[in-house]
């Protein structure tokens, strides 16, 4: 047997005997959260149930129970006025406004060169839903004035949340 080879065999318990040292000198991390703390469900213009059923989809939108949900819209000037909020399905949990105009400038470029009446929003509108009961609900919004951004004056969502 050569010298080299005698070596490396003698090193092999020596090596496995310092992974397992490194190993016990590791504290265990902190569980990673559930998938329901983690993420909610993010819905934009582009979940609205009538342009969904322009593209042949007419199936609701499915989400587990327990698992947040959010809405997420183009607004000011559009005021945004939750019409239906989601039956016994959904709860309201929080709403804000985020600012974000460079997000709207191109879109609206484009769509008030079709219709300069239009107004382009400078903020996303957020609505936060808690998921409390299974079965099939809709949350409906109006919003004034039109924007030049789909949805221009409603949006509807519809949810199914499974268990």
């Amino acid at each position: 047997m050569t010298n080299q080879r005698l070596r490396t065999i003698l090193a092999l318990p020596a090596l496995a005997a310092l992974a397992l040292l490194l190993a016990s000198c590791v504290e265990p991390g902190p569980a990673p959260a559930p998938e329901a703390e983690a993420r909610p469900y993010i819905f934009t213009q582009v979940h609205d149930t009538e342009l969904l059923a322009k593209m042949g989809v007419n199936e609701p939108q499915s989400v587990k129970l327990g698992v947040p949900v959010q809405i997420q819209i183009p607004a000011i000037p559009t005021v945004w006025t939750v019409e239906q909020s989601g039956g016994p399905q959904l709860e309201i949990v929080g709403r804000r406004l985020i600012t974000n105009p460079a997000r709207f400038i191109e879109p609206c470029r484009i769509a008030l060169e079709k219709d300069p009446t239009l107004s382009c929003p400078t903020s996303i509108f957020q609505i936060d839903f808690a998921t409390v009961q299974a079965g099939e609900t809709e949350v409906r919004l109006s919003g004034t004035p039109a924007s030049a951004i789909p949805p221009a004056e409603s949006y509807s969502l519809r949810l199914k949340v499974t268990p």
